[in-house]
């Protein structure tokens, strides 16, 4: 029985797609693909860190897009929903794309290719909802601010949208359940995270805090300067991914 080989990523999409890329060059069959963090998928399997390579990164995105330009949304969108196991169910789709007979030897499957397709889907959905539904409230310092706890991770795909809508006013859209937010300045796109628990007392038995944590931030928002905040609190490592960083403007969003 082959030893399977876990390849820990540092969560980002960037990030995946570089393990994406040990994945094939080591052109093993017993590839898992696990966020830092989550519960390690098996006993019998070594684990190898996976440093985010940009240029690594790249290389695989052009490729797939090269390959089928149709799959990258698939993709994409399919990783934004935080699926469990959503990194595997990814790497046997795009192994599919580059060889389809080892893919189905290793247990790729038309099933997958459904669910896959249909996760995609279901973001988009939620991403259209959100750009429609989004109404803003003005902080102290007149900033337009809105916060949202959405299903999926989509603060990526609707900073496009926003950016075009409001593109001479200042804005922060700030994900309550992920705990980070994007602010645009007129300029550009910037990514900021709130130690939440400084500013947020909410009980997190029976769901409580879900009611809560949204209203609470709102009253922070408006009782602060959220320009202050977001000079203070701008990240300067790159966990968050930009659709620049990995070419997908091109993504029909």
């Amino acid at each position: 029985m082959e030893e399977t080989k876990t390849l820990i990523y540092d969560g980002s999409f960037n990030g995946f797609l570089t393990a994406i890329y040990y994945a094939f060059e080591t052109n093993k069959s017993g590839i898992i693909i696990q966020k830092k963090g989550d519960k390690p998928s098996g006993i019998f399997s070594n684990s190898s860190i996976i440093f985010t390579d940009m240029r690594k990164a790249q290389n695989v995105w052009k490729t797939i897009q090269n390959k089928n330009n149709a799959a990258i949304k698939n993709i994409y969108f399919a990783f934004l929903s935080e699926n469990k196991n959503i990194e595997n169910q990814l790497y046997l789709y795009i192994k599919n794309l580059f060889n389809p007979y080892i893919a189905s030897q290793i247990g790729y499957s038309i099933v997958i290719q459904i669910k896959l397709e249909n996760t995609a889907l279901r973001v988009a959905k939620e991403k259209k909802y959100l750009e429609k539904s989004i109404e803003f409230q003005l902080s102290k310092d007149q900033i337009l601010f809105s916060n949202i706890s959405p299903n999926n991770d989509v603060l990526p795909l609707i900073s496009k949208y926003f950016r075009t809508r409001h593109n001479s006013k200042f804005w922060l859209i700030y994900d309550v359940k992920r705990n980070y937010g994007i602010y645009y300045n007129t300029f550009g796109i910037e990514t900021i995270s709130i130690n939440t628990n400084q500013i947020l007392e909410y009980k997190t038995n029976n769901n409580i805090g879900k009611t809560k944590k949204i209203p609470e931030l709102n009253n922070y928002f408006q009782l602060n300067d959220i320009n202050t905040l977001v000079l203070n609190k701008l990240h300067n490592e790159s966990s968050f991914n930009t659709l620049s960083d990995i070419n997908v403007k091109n993504i029909a969003i």
